[in-house]
C-alpha cells in the first residue's frame, strides 16, 4: 500500500510541475508570438502591395480587412486575412485585391499544415504566381492537368487538389463576403 502510495504521488508532483511548467513557458511566449504573427502579416501586406506605405484594419463580414495607402493617403488596394480548411488542417491566406476591386494583386499563404511535398506546394513560387492580376469574378476557378484558359483560372498542383480546391475556395469565399461592402464604401 505504501508502494502505490508513493507512485501515485510522485506521480501527481511530476503531472503537476509540468503542467506548470508548460503554462509558464506559454504565458511568457505567447506576447512574442502574437507579436511575431502581427509583423508577419505586415511584411507581407509589403510583399503584396509594394506601394503601400501605411494600413488600417477593421473587420468585414467576419474578416480582417487591410486598407493599404500610398503617400498621398490614395487606397492602392485591399488585404483581406481569410482561413479555411485544406487537406490536412487550417490554412490562412493573405488575400491581396486591386483598388479598382476587379482582380487580385496576389496572394501569401500565412500558414498551413499541408503534406510537405504535396500540398505543402501551396507556397511554391510557381503556384501562388498563378493568383497575380487574376480576375475574381464571377469566381475563381482550378483545373487539373491542363493549362488555365480563362481569366479567373489556376493550374491546380498534380497529386495535391484538395489543397488547390482549398486555396480557391477559401478566397472566393472571402471575397463573397467582403467585396459587397467595399464596393459601399466606394
Amino acid at each position: 500500500m505504501k508502494l502505490l502510495f508513493k507512485m501515485i504521488l510522485v506521480l501527481g508532483i511530476t503531472a503537476f510541475a509540468s503542467g506548470f511548467f508548460l503554462s509558464f513557458v506559454y504565458t511568457k511566449t505567447l506576447q512574442e508570438i502574437e507579436h511575431n504573427r502581427k509583423r508577419e502579416i505586415e511584411v507581407s501586406i509589403k510583399e503584396l502591395v509594394p506601394e503601400g506605405k501605411r494600413y488600417k484594419f477593421s473587420q468585414l463580414g467576419g474578416y480582417k480587412v487591410y486598407r493599404v495607402y500610398n503617400d498621398k493617403d490614395e487606397i492602392v488596394g485591399y488585404c483581406i486575412l481569410a482561413s479555411g480548411s485544406g487537406y490536412q488542417g487550417e490554412i490562412k491566406i493573405l488575400i491581396a485585391i486591386a483598388p479598382d476591386l476587379e482582380k487580385l494583386l496576389g496572394i501569401k499563404i500565412v500558414e498551413n499544415v499541408e503534406t510537405p511535398g504535396l500540398g505543402g506546394k501551396i507556397t511554391s513560387d510557381w503556384f501562388v504566381e498563378q493568383f497575380k492580376n487574376l480576375k475574381f469574378m464571377p469566381k475563381i476557378e482550378y483545373v487539373k492537368n491542363k493549362k488555365p484558359v480563362k481569366k479567373n483560372q489556376i493550374q491546380a498542383i498534380t497529386g495535391a487538389t484538395i489543397s488547390s480546391s482549398s486555396v480557391v475556395r477559401i478566397i472566393n469565399t472571402a471575397i463573397k463576403k467582403v467585396l459587397p461592402a467595399l464596393e459601399n464604401e466606394k
